[in-house]
Formats: structure tokens, C-alpha cells, sequence
């Protein structure tokens, strides 16, 4: 949900969760770096399909992707209805960081990210756990895994270890 992304002080309606994703992003990097919900935005007039306006920095997506057809497909689906709904070539022209959702059985995975991109994928509830959040942000900030003894995760230093 936008609240456990912007949470308390974000100007998102009905906003009151204090631990957040903006909440921990703006403490680690002592003010500098914020996350804020997108523009309102309408649906395209050319769309006719089912959807949402972005309301809060959140928007939801129908596709007719079974879960059974995996992430890949759904997120390949997802990328291609919000293209459509706002007129827009890619997501990232809708915001800087667009976390994707997934419905429960879609994938084995808690979370993935892209390296230095916008995009980041959950599966079910976990796109509102502000661990998995920082961890996959992170990557799209251009921070891989620490790693140790060349083993990714061995290192627990960090959000993104």
C-alpha cells in the first residue's frame, strides 16, 4: 500500500504508518534522498480497458495473465497495461522507482530488482515489508549485493547485503 512506501508525513490520504520506506531512506541518507508518490494521473483517453488512476502514488492494474504463466509474464503484462492506461512508453515515465505487486502463487521469490533501473517485483504482501523494499530499492539505485567470502547474502552488514 502507499502507506507503507510514503507513510506519515508524505501527503498521502489516510497516511499514518511511521516506519516506511521514505521514513528509512530519508535516515539513511541523513535528509538527502526522499521518496514522493507520484502525480495524480488519469487513465489515457484512449483507454477503455479495467484499471485506475494513480491516486496517492498508487495505481491497480488488471491483467489477464494466469499466475501459473510466472513473473516474467506478468510483469512483461503489467508493463504493457500501464503503457497503455497512461499513454506512456515505459513506467518510468510515470515515476522514478515503480514497484510491481504480484498476486500470491505467481512467483517462488520474495522480491527482485533490476540493477540502476526503476523497476522492483514482489510477490503478494512482501511490497509492503519496508525490509524487502530498501533491499530492492537499493538495487535500483545501483547497490548490488555486498556479498562475503564471494558468497551474496553472507555479508548481513546491510539492508542490501
Amino acid at each position: 500500500s502507499a502507506n507503507s512506501v510514503f507513510g506519515a508525513d508524505s501527503g498521502v490520504t489516510g497516511a499514518d504508518d511511521e516506519v516506511n520506506l521514505r521514513s528509512q531512506y530519508l535516515a539513511c541518507s541523513h535528509g538527502k534522498l526522499t521518496f514522493a508518490p507520484t502525480s495524480e494521473r488519469g487513465l489515457a483517453a484512449s483507454y477503455y480497458g479495467e484499471g485506475s488512476d494513480i491516486s496517492n502514488g498508487a495505481v491497480t492494474v488488471h491483467v489477464n495473465t494466469s499466475i501459473a504463466e510466472g513473473d516474467d509474464a506478468m510483469r512483461n503484462d503489467i508493463t504493457d497495461a500501464l503503457n497503455d492506461m497512461f499513454g506512456v512508453s515505459s513506467p518510468a515515465v510515470l515515476a522514478d522507482h515503480v514497484m510491481y505487486c504480484l498476486p500470491p502463487g505467481t512467483m517462488s521469490a520474495i522480491a527482485y530488482a533490476y540493477i540502476n533501473s526503476w523497476n522492483s517485483i514482489y510477490n503478494d504482501n512482501w511490497c509492503t515489508y519496508v525490509s524487502a523494499q530498501m533491499h530492492e530499492i537499493g538495487h535500483n539505485l545501483n547497490l548490488a549485493h555486498s556479498n562475503e567470502d564471494e558468497m551474496a547474502y553472507n555479508d548481513q552488514s546491510g539492508v542490501v547485503s
